[in-house]
């Protein structure tokens, strides 16, 4: 664990970096989109999806109890995404029971305000660790297998898909074609997570290699690349790549080196939303990450640091929105809360994410 810095140092070292990581927020329409699932090479199939106009929509988000109220399903379906993805804990199963992890997806799977969803638009997801099985576990866990059948079942993955033979639950899709794609990278950082220390990993080789060929061969000019818990942020004390200091570098690294455009990071966890922006890394642009969460409960006292933040941090329920307008060549990236209302966003034009 890291020890929170004190906050006059935040302030200094966040200031350096928010020129390059400011924007306005731009308010975008939305579209429709063609999708392509993962194959055993970690290239893409095709789907019957119809595709993308002008734009491309993406809603996300993380955290949320079965037996709770679920407000938020309506104002996700009020935006008509072009996919949902489910950013980690789906369900809060804590257990080495993966009939019980069962049982509580299918609990989610029966709300009715969520089935709406479901039956209007592409869902997609990935485990965090309620979901997965232990609060905060990695490859100790010993139902790992079963729990990765549990999640597949439950997100209606195709009985011969390769992310059911692999060990790991990680995928990618593309949305679109030609000059207007979009990619979502989803990574597991359980299966394979070391335990927390310096030279800890957390996706393991294989994915490592993965990872890599997904970044260095994409045709997108906007990749999203998704993490169950925070990747730039290091000065909470709660689970983070930070905690992780070389993969986090690993990481970082890759993204740069791969030359990938358009590269933006999105994560759950923590119970709020917030912005954070890294500038003045290896990367030839400032990489932003957007951290929602959760559906349906919240760190409704949250107040710490974050060298790294963009703006302030939102502490109630909220879910994230990637909206792309391929007319005016803008990304909008934002978090919203009941009623729809906007409470953290940013737009970025394309271009300023190229390499």
């Amino acid at each position: 664990m890291y020890p929170v810095r004190r906050r006059d140092a935040l302030k200094l070292a966040a200031a350096s970096a928010l020129g390059a990581c400011s924007r306005a927020r731009h308010p975008g329409d939305f579209g429709d989109g063609r999708v392509r699932g993962p194959t055993e090479e970690g290239a893409s199939v095709e789907a019957e999806v119809t595709p993308p106009a002008s734009a491309f929509t993406l809603a996300f988000g993380s955290c949320s109890r079965a037996h709770l109220p679920q407000p938020l399903w309506s104002d996700v379906r009020a935006l008509a995404p072009d996919a949902w993805a489910w950013i980690g804990d789906i369900v809060y199963a804590d257990t080495d029971d993966v009939a019980r992890t069962r049982r509580l997806y299918a609990e989610q799977a029966a709300r009715s305000e969520y089935a709406a969803l479901v039956a209007q638009t592409r869902v997609v997801g990935i485990w965090d660790d309620h979901d997965f099985g232990r609060n905060d576990a990695g490859s100790e866990y010993p139902s790992r297998v079963e729990s990765q059948a549990a999640l597949l079942d439950f997100l209606g993955e195709p009985p011969g898909s390769p992310r059911r033979a692999q060990l790991g639950a990680y995928t990618s899709y593309v949305f679109g074609e030609g000059e207007r794609q979009v990619k979502l990278i989803m990574l597991d950082g359980r299966y394979h997570r070391d335990a927390p220390g310096a030279r800890g990993d957390t996706l393991g080789e294989a994915q490592w290699a993965w990872l890599e060929n997904e970044l260095r061969t994409t045709r997108a000019r906007l990749n999203l690349v998704t993490s169950g818990y925070q990747v730039l942020p290091l000065d909470h004390s709660n689970e983070k790549w930070g905690n992780f200091p070389a993969a986090r570098a690993r990481l970082l690294e890759l993204i740069a080196s791969s030359h990938a455009p358009g590269v933006v990071l999105l994560s759950g966890d923590r119970h709020f939303a917030e912005l954070s922006c890294l500038s003045g890394g290896a990367a030839r642009y400032p990489l932003f990450e957007l951290t929602s969460s959760g559906l349906t409960h919240a760190y409704e006292n949250a107040d710490e640091p974050n060298r790294y933040r963009v703006g302030s941090l939102y502490p109630h329920r909220n879910f994230g929105r990637v909206h792309v307008d391929w007319l005016d060549e803008t990304v909008t990236i934002e978090a919203r809360a009941r009623g729809g209302a906007v409470v953290i966003g940013h737009t970025l034009r394309l271009a300023s994410l190229a390499t």
